[in-house]
């Protein structure tokens, strides 16, 4: 493509005035044939990018798109000012400051900075960010520790220490109540009535009305128990628990970040704007300390997240609902959208000697306004994430031994062991009981 150099300010009558529009590919805003407009059609050529053909058209001007990644070999970045000179801007903005393009598009945050340093001037805002940070979606899926881990130690403890104290009790109970059963058997009883009654089994009768209290009560106790054991462990076997977020807000990204437990990842090496004075003062230490992991592409910046990466940015609000929503399922990725992160408006950037072009710009968007989100959500360029908290997956999970019953085959492994060696045991003894005798009567 050829540069167009314009020389004549734009009217309604100058034929040669061509109004050149600088763009680069940005997924889903500007992308797929977008420099082939005006001349050639294009179906899909991104959500921004068919807003500003309505506006040309309806403006009818003659206009031209320029990709800037090709023609001039800048990256795709709005840019920064340069470090030796301030005024000057490298990116998409440098080339709006030469002069070379009149409008750039995708949308860019609109700064008090740019305006007056980079002498650039923008479109009414139709775009809202808000600071996001897209981390991996928390959840808790080991299965192998669904008996033991259904209830907190202090409830097992607790339930072992009324076992127990039930046992003693049953024992203090027989030796008032049975005064002529063998003491073996009082004691045997007090161990396995208990335990036959939380087994749901068949226990003896008793005389004693206070007996008959003990054991209704005991009885109602493990039932109530027993159901709320079932109940959670069930749900741990068959459905992935939800953990709370890391964090919601940039302080607890902070946090995180300065004890090392997550590392920031980005597309390039920069930080988030800070949000408050506190905020700033910490942000450049903790990343000297924990630096960011640079990735070029999305699918980089997923692999990261996925090994304990947070990726930040900034996003339309009107895409994000809540303060958690589900960014993808497929890749399984959570968006945080910071409550007290800053907002900030969207707008597209023009060259500061186009006021006049800008304000024609501004009255057809206006006029329009209504219908951008209709560009965005009809077309399916944006979806609105679903809000986190408010979903429920059905997941069908097939029980496997290494992953559900590794416990309970390890439990049954450990009892069948015991089993066996009881068994060893009461030979060896019957043995030796039988020898024992045998010896006796020789010698008598």
């Amino acid at each position: 493509m050829s540069v167009i150099n314009n020389s004549t300010p734009y009217n309604l009558y100058n034929q040669d005035f061509v109004f050149r529009i600088g763009a680069f590919p940005s997924e889903p805003d500007v992308f797929n044939c977008f420099t082939n407009l005006p001349k050639k059609p294009c179906e899909r050529p991104g959500a921004e990018m068919e807003l500003v053909q309505i506006v040309m058209t309806l403006l009818n001007w003659n206009w031209t798109v320029i990709d800037v990644v090709k023609e001039y070999g800048i990256e795709a970045k709005f840019g920064d000012p340069l470090p030796n000179d301030p005024k000057n801007y490298t990116g998409i903005i440098g080339l709006l400051q030469k002069g070379l393009i009149d409008m750039a598009i995708p949308s860019m945050k609109i700064t008090v900075k740019r305006e007056k340093e980079a002498s650039v001037i923008f479109s009414y805002p139709f775009r809202f960010f808000q600071q996001i940070y897209i981390v991996a979606t928390p959840t808790e899926a080991d299965f192998t520790n669904f008996i033991f881990a259904t209830f907190t130690t202090d409830v097992w403890l607790l339930i072992i220490a009324s076992i127990i104290s039930v046992i003693i009790l049953e024992f203090c109970i027989l030796m008032l109540e049975e005064k002529e059963m063998p003491m073996m058997q009082k004691i045997s009883d007090s161990f396995t009535e208990p335990i036959s009654m939380i087994l749901r089994q068949n226990v003896k009768r008793h005389k004693s009305i206070a007996h008959f209290i003990f054991q209704g009560n005991l009885l109602l106790m493990f039932v109530v128990i027993y159901v709320y054991f079932q109940c959670t462990m069930n749900s741990r076997l068959t459905a992935s628990k939800k953990e709370e977020l890391p964090f919601t807000n940039q302080k607890g990204f902070l946090d995180l970040l300065e004890k090392g437990k997550r590392f920031p990842t980005y597309s390039e090496d920069k930080m988030p704007d800070c949000s408050n004075e506190e905020n700033c003062k910490r942000m450049p230490e903790i990343f000297k300390n924990n630096p960011i992991r640079i990735a070029r592409t999305f699918d980089g910046i997923i692999s990261q997240i996925k090994k304990g990466g947070i990726y930040y940015a900034d996003y339309d609000v009107d895409f994000i609902p809540g303060t958690a929503s589900v960014w993808s399922y497929k890749d399984s990725l959570t968006v945080i959208r910071d409550p007290t992160g800053l907002r900030s408006l969207g707008g597209f950037a023009f060259n500061k000697k186009n006021v006049r072009l800008r304000n024609q710009f501004n009255n057809i968007l206006t006029r329009i306004m209504g219908g951008t989100n209709q560009i965005n959500l009809a077309s399916g360029y944006n979806e609105r994430k679903p809000s986190s908290s408010n979903l429920v997956i059905p997941q069908v999970v097939r029980i496997s031994l290494t992953k559900h019953l590794e416990q309970l085959f390890l439990i049954f492994g450990v009892g069948l062991g015991i089993s066996i060696s009881v068994v060893v045991i009461e030979i060896l003894l019957s043995k030796f009981i039988t020898i024992r005798q045998l010896l006796i009567r020789r010698f008598k």
